[in-house]
C-alpha cells in the first residue's frame, strides 16, 4: 500500500519536505487562472471570498489536516468495508 514499508508500517515524509510541498501547492493555487479576479471586479459580491482570505483559509485547513491522508484506516472501518463488500458479492 502507498505510504507503507514492506512490514506494513506507515511512512511519513520528512516535515521539511511536507512544508516545501505545501508552499509550492499554495503558490500554484494562487497563480491559477481560475483563481484570478477580473479587472474591476467588485470584491464585495455576495458569496465571493478575496484571494488573500482564500489563501489564508487554505493555509489553515492544510495545517489542521496535515498528515491525515497518511494516517492508517481504523481497523473497525476496514472490517465494515469488508462486510459491505461481502454483502455486495452475495447479491
Amino acid at each position: 500500500m502507498k505510504g507503507e514499508d514492506s512490514s506494513g508500517r506507515h511512512l511519513r515524509r520528512p516535515l521539511h519536505r511536507r512544508h516545501a510541498d505545501r508552499a509550492q501547492d499554495e503558490a500554484q493555487m494562487e497563480n491559477r487562472p481560475d483563481m484570478q479576479r477580473a479587472a474591476g471586479h467588485d470584491s464585495q459580491t455576495a458569496g465571493m471570498v478575496d484571494r488573500s482570505l482564500q489563501a489564508q483559509l487554505g493555509r489553515q485547513l492544510r495545517a489542521i489536516f496535515e498528515g491525515i491522508e497518511e494516517e492508517p484506516v481504523p481497523e473497525r472501518f476496514v472490517r465494515l468495508l469488508e462486510e459491505l463488500e461481502a454483502r455486495e458479492k452475495q447479491r
